[in-house]
């Protein structure tokens, strides 16, 4: 059995990782959570076998927080962002998934970190059930894009729509996601018109889906 942690700020990114590992007889998870400083205890305690961990993370940063480990667990990269491979394979990270995680995704990683890959399932669980949810959640995140670009805090935004990014398609919801990507690019850069742009886009884009 495979000791598993997942740190990630995004509750829906940790959901769908909860989920696969939960399909994985070969995988157990001990914790989940967004706080970092909870996950460095767990790791100090050497609870973790195998490591999901946010590149993102606020504090500590990344594989800042694998510093707590005396001996430090298999690590597999969660990030939002692509070309970052070699970096994350300097870093001794097993594997780097890029959001949105797929099932067919997950399992190449696990297989990198597992000695007996013929025990995977070949097919990923249900989903469906946590659409409602996202939409919901996407949708009182309009109500808080609003303060925010009022306020002109297009970072806080962007960070926001990067969450939207990594779930969309997961959740069958690929444009969503796809407007998350542009509204994050746009608001990182500072572009205040496009940021406007874009959030129309989005909320055109929830008004498509029945929740």
């Amino acid at each position: 059995m495979i000791r598993c942690i997942v740190v990630d700020d995004d509750p829906l990114s940790r959901l769908v990782l909860e989920r696969y590992i939960a399909h994985d007889h070969a995988l157990e998870l001990i914790r989940s959570g967004s706080n970092a400083a909870d996950a460095a205890a767990a790791l100090r305690r050497g609870e973790a076998d195998l490591v999901f961990l946010d590149l993102e993370l606020p504090e500590p940063v990344g594989l800042e927080l694998l510093a707590a480990a005396a001996d430090p667990p298999l690590v597999i990269l969660v990030t939002g962002r692509r070309g970052i491979e070699g970096e994350a394979s300097a870093a001794g990270a097993v594997d780097c998934v890029v959001k949105p995680i797929t099932f067919a995704r997950f399992q190449e990683a696990i297989r990198k970190v597992r000695e007996r890959a013929d025990d995977a399932p070949t097919r990923g669980p249900d989903l469906a059930p946590f659409a409602a949810r996202f939409l919901a959640d996407r949708r009182a995140d309009l109500g808080r894009f609003e303060d925010l670009f009022a306020s002109g805090e297009l970072e806080q935004i962007a960070r926001i729509a990067h969450r939207i990014k990594g779930t969309g398609a997961i959740f069958g919801f690929p444009l969503v996601g796809t407007v998350g990507g542009r509204l994050e690019r746009v608001a990182h850069a500072g572009d205040v018109g496009e940021t406007a742009r874009a959030l129309e886009e989005l909320r055109h884009a929830l008004a498509e889906r029945r929740s």
